[in-house]
């Protein structure tokens, strides 16, 4: 879609050190004096008498983009999933800040053009899954290293990739003293990977078993908090049956 690639250009753009011309008035200031605004990518304090920035943060860190069309309308919509922070440790962007970037973005699309961006919390991975260990080691510390190997996977996973079950079972498979990895159909609560997604919002819904691949909706994964809507859900720990391998 020529146009999605433009936006992200801009958007790319902003990303790299932010500059500004002296003396030309930024496009989203409208009043004389100094104050902070917010400008897509950055947090820019503007003195607007010399247009000169006193300070700079950066917002968006992560943004995606797809296509979706609605069977009764011939326009498609294109939707912006964006996030903040750094990788492994993404978060939604609040939702003042989503006001700023969706002016932003109002202002630079064609005519015509549907948009809508996106920011949520990340989704919950629960991967309740029955892991056989070499009885080495205590339980704590091959906890211990499923975790680790989780977190690794989830620092180093591109922005709104999809999430494979089989991957995920690898994952906890190479931690150190794992032997096996299985989902046992006959285990109650039932086995498997799940996510636990955010919607538009801001309430958390119902676990989804993902069957061989599911696309995250934030567009990005984390551990169950075990806070606030998060409580009834399972973290790692709590998600992963540990047996001693015999064979």
């Amino acid at each position: 879609m020529p146009f999605a690639r433009f936006l992200l250009q801009k958007i790319n753009a902003i990303i790299h050190p932010y500059k500004h011309t002296i003396g030309a008035p930024h496009n989203l200031l409208t009043a004389p004096g100094t104050r902070n605004i917010r400008d897509s990518m950055y947090t820019c304090t503007f003195n607007l008498k010399n247009s000169t920035i006193m300070k700079t943060k950066q917002i968006i860190t992560q943004v995606s983009y797809v296509e979706s069309t609605q069977d009764e309308k011939l326009d498609s919509t294109l939707i912006l999933k964006v996030a903040t922070g750094e990788q492994g440790k993404l978060a939604m962007i609040p939702k003042e800040e989503l006001l700023m970037i969706n002016a932003y973005i109002n202002q630079i699309k064609f005519a015509g053009t549907r948009i809508n961006v996106i920011s949520r919390e990340g989704d919950v991975l629960i991967p309740k899954v029955t892991a056989y260990y070499d009885g080495a080691v205590t339980e704590a510390e091959v906890f211990d290293n499923i975790e680790e190997k989780l977190n690794e996977y989830i620092m180093n996973a591109a922005f709104d990739s999809s999430v494979y079950t089989s991957k995920i079972m690898e994952v906890i498979k190479s931690a150190e003293h794992v032997t096996d990895v299985y989902i046992d159909p006959d285990e109650s609560p039932e086995q498997g990977i799940f996510l636990a997604c955010y919607n538009a919002d801001g309430h958390i819904g119902s676990q989804k078993k993902i069957g061989r691949v599911m696309q995250t909706e934030s567009g990005y994964l984390r551990q169950s908090s075990g806070k606030g809507e998060e409580e009834s859900l399972p973290n790692f720990r709590e998600a992963i049956k540990l047996i001693v391998d015999a064979k």
